[in-house]
């Protein structure tokens, strides 16, 4: 099984969201092309992006409760605990135990 962990920047910290979107369908395209199906997506973020297409379950959103970021200082903690939220998820799937 092999994880992909995407924390995303919440829409009020954005200068353009509609961007921030736009890369972030790409990247998911990107990974459900790859030829390995055995997968998981976990986006930790404040707002649910709008999807370009429908994916299955094996991508999952995982919503941050924390005050939105106001600064770069904030932004860059805000990230943190995104990791911190994906990689804690994926310690459930008992991803990274051998």
């Amino acid at each position: 099984m092999i994880y992909f962990g995407i924390p995303l920047r919440s829409k009020a910290a954005s200068n353009d969201w509609k961007n921030v979107e736009r890369v972030f369908n790409r990247t998911l395209n990107s990974v459900y092309s790859q030829t390995d199906p055995d997968f998981r997506i976990f986006v930790a973020c404040h707002d649910k992006p709008k999807l370009a297409h429908e994916y299955d379950n094996r991508v999952e959103f995982l919503i941050s409760d924390a005050p939105t970021p106001t600064n770069r200082k904030e932004m860059l903690l805000d990230k943190g605990w995104k990791v911190s939220m994906i990689a804690n998820r994926i310690r459930e799937y008992e991803g990274g135990t051998r």
